[in-house]
């Protein structure tokens, strides 16, 4: 007969053997859980030049870790053009990309990678900056072109591009390269727009004389014209009064805006198919688009914000407005289609005055 103290020991053995079995799968369970270490627990954010040389995304960046724990790596892709040519060739390499104008867009030869975003995620949202109907690039910044001119060496400013053409300005006109500043690009757009695919070219031949030097960034130009090395040049509606709460010292500059209609310039984000991290995406670009980042557009960017809610500073209520914006006469399909001829046409018109300071792939806007 067996014994009760074998009984038992045979009872104490199995415990210990199924115990050891237990933990030898709660183990295994442990090591096939474990998350693995790789891009999908990195948000990766293709950014514009002058998203980083703003300062933009470092604010963005601090922002959305106050509600976030996920690592951000911000990729600096240069221009416009140069961010589409990297996106192209590395699709599923960004989460995000961040800083493309509609000049640039246009150029893109398909909006089937991204993806359709909610408007309802973007209280606040000025429809008027929204120039993607199928909303896969919204805007977080944007403004309107006009003639910028110092008033201590033009007391009577140009008043549209015929006026503009006058040779009292001879040598005034400070430019920016369409080919690496989008804001360069949006003007000669904008000069299309206007006087059609063979006007253009008559406008820019009656302007070469006033042009002094073309400057493949925009800051440069600028620059020219408060250091008074020119008297004119493109830029925006609001940037005399964003230079002035920058600079209140400053002599002050003033804005033109032209009798023939101005053009919607705009800077926007969107999220590729591709994107291994959506749903942190969007919650960045929410951030984006949250007053508190928006109110550093105006600072930062010198533009308005693309939230309506976002409260303007005291010297940009003064900002003039012009009547009617003119892109609708340029589809996008035509931009596509020609926008290699109208550069082509720049080159061989203003090559001789480019000022080659900066290799594109380190140009800002």
């Amino acid at each position: 007969m067996v014994s009760f103290r074998f009984i038992l020991t045979l009872i104490f053995i199995n415990c210990l053997w199924f115990i050891g079995l237990a933990s030898c799968r709660k183990q295994e369970a442990q090591v096939t859980e474990k998350p693995k270490i790789g891009k999908s627990d990195t948000l990766h954010v293709l950014v514009s030049n002058r998203f980083v040389s703003a300062g933009m995304n470092s604010a963005l960046v601090a922002k959305f870790n106050e509600s976030h724990n996920t690592p951000v790596q911000i990729h600096n892709g240069g221009s416009p053009q140069d961010m589409i040519l990297l996106l192209q060739s590395e699709p599923a390499k960004y989460d995000l990309i961040i800083g493309i104008d509609n000049a640039s867009m246009a150029d893109i030869e398909t909006y089937d990678i991204f993806e359709t975003l909610d408007l309802a995620d973007y209280d606040g949202l000025n429809q008027e900056a929204i120039t993607d109907h199928k909303h896969r690039f919204l805007p977080y910044a944007y403004g309107y072109l006009c003639l910028l001119y110092d008033p201590n060496q033009i007391s009577d400013a140009p008043q549209s591009f015929g006026e503009l053409q006058d040779p009292i300005y001879y040598n005034l006109l400070a430019m920016s390269d369409p080919h690496s500043c989008p804001i360069g690009r949006a003007v000669l757009h904008w000069s299309v727009a206007l006087f059609g695919e063979h006007g253009y070219e008559q406008l820019w031949k009656s302007l070469r004389k006033n042009i002094a030097k073309v400057h493949p960034l925009w800051d440069y130009a600028f620059s020219s014209l408060t250091k008074m090395d020119s008297a004119l040049c493109f830029g925006f509606s609001s940037t005399p009064n964003w230079y002035l709460e920058q600079n209140p010292q400053a002599n002050p500059l003033k804005a033109s805006i032209l009798k023939e209609g101005s053009y919607l310039y705009m800077e926007s984000y969107a999220i590729p198919k591709s994107s291994q991290n959506k749903d942190l995406a969007i919650s960045m670009t929410k951030v984006l688009s949250s007053v508190e980042v928006q109110q550093l557009v105006v600072y930062k960017l010198g533009l308005f914000p693309a939230n309506s809610k976002t409260f303007l500073p005291m010297h940009f209520t003064y900002v003039p407005y012009g009547t009617y914006t003119v892109n609708k006469k340029l589809p996008e399909a035509k931009i596509r289609a020609s926008s290699t001829t109208w550069l082509e046409f720049w080159n061989r018109l203003f090559s001789y005055r480019f000022v080659d300071i900066l290799s594109p792939r380190k140009q800002i806007l």
